[in-house]
């Protein structure tokens, strides 16, 4: 089968935002005008989307960029401008002309460098024709910022008690950024309760404790952390057996999570009730991963204080970090210390 034969007319290359965070997340968008003509004719010629995949995006030596930048056809969902760019270094966006056709690639790097960008594609007759030559001259500079590392000291984790009744008492606290123009926007959570546990009220927990007051009922003292996202109400607590039967003498309050806006948030909860259906505590040895909206991160542990009435943060793999508990570790299924059916309460 021979190839469809076609040449290029016109070739350009813009940008319009050229600063962006080294994180290897955060994107900014390059795009690439083509034209191009049946050889030997001013017909335009269209090319199909498999066509336009071929243009890459060259370094000053006419290679893919490559050592810490990539392109690619797939925009994520971060934030693609820097607030404190200036605007004097933004170009303004254009129409292409009649006939061009437009591919555009989102730009990410983890180099803190400034990197000049061209555009090359080869034509079916083995010509490769760049913007980095005498007749199509464009190019785009681009800028590695130092990323933003989430620690404790630019990070805020407040706690506020909610809700409460003669059985229980809930505090949420919140987890946000310190620098300005860049909240917090989602995260990534290891070593908890998953959502597929039978135990309902237990999913997102990530450490379990029981214990008897001095009426001999029963305390327990549990705590979650949650998916960032909108305001929601969840139901908590001992809910059920790994049965899925009811356990209706148990408080399972509905609460109140992520009342705050770009934020994460965690929960404490303290239950006291008349029956005991537990057979161990539990908890996970606990992390996190939370990016703002340009993609930059910081990851933490989480923990109960040293009293099991807090819930404390540590920096990731640092000296701040707290080792885990230590003795029994239950990973994914929380229904392994709870009791099989009614007749154990």
């Amino acid at each position: 089968m021979v190839a469809t034969q076609w040449g290029v007319n016109s070739f350009k290359i813009r940008g319009y935002d050229s600063a962006l965070f080294a994180n290897g997340v955060m994107q900014v968008a390059v795009e690439v005008d083509i034209k191009a003509t049946v050889p030997g004719t001013s017909t335009p010629y269209t090319m199909t989307d498999a066509e336009l995949e071929e243009i890459e995006l060259v370094d000053d030596d006419l290679n893919a960029l490559s050592g810490g930048w990539s392109f690619s056809s797939t925009e994520n969902d971060f934030n693609h401008t820097i607030p404190s760019s200036a605007q004097s270094d933004i170009s303004v966006p254009e129409l292409p002309s009649a006939d061009v056709q437009t591919k555009t690639y989102w730009v990410s790097t983890s180099k803190t460098e400034s990197k000049t960008v061209y555009a090359s594609i080869q034509q079916p007759d083995g010509t490769v024709i760049t913007t980095h030559s005498d007749k199509y001259d464009s190019k785009v500079e681009l800028q590695g910022r130092q990323p933003t590392v989430y620690t404790l000291s630019n990070t805020n984790f407040e706690n506020y008690e909610v809700d409460h009744d003669d059985k229980w008492r809930q505090y949420n606290y919140f987890l946000s950024s310190k620098e300005q123009n860049q909240p917090f926007k989602t995260c990534e959570r290891h070593n908890y309760v998953g959502e597929s546990d039978p135990i309902v009220g237990l999913r997102d927990c990530y450490w379990f404790a029981r214990q008897k007051d001095k009426d001999n009922s029963h305390e327990r003292r549990i705590q979650y952390f949650w998916d960032m996202g909108p305001e929601r109400i969840v139901t908590v607590g001992v809910t059920n057996y790994k049965d899925g039967t009811p356990i209706p003498e148990n408080p399972a309050p509905t609460i109140t999570i992520n009342q705050k806006a770009d934020a994460m948030c965690f929960t404490w909860l303290d239950i006291t009730s008349p029956t005991h259906v537990y057979t161990t505590s539990f908890w996970y040895d606990t992390w996190f991963i939370v990016w703002d909206v340009y993609g930059n991160s910081g990851e933490f542990t989480v923990d109960t204080g040293d009293n099991s009435d807090d819930i404390v943060i540590h920096e990731r793999n640092t000296s701040t970090s707290k080792s885990s508990h230590g003795g029994e570790i239950h990973y994914g299924d929380a229904s392994e210390a709870i009791a099989q059916n009614t007749s154990a309460a």
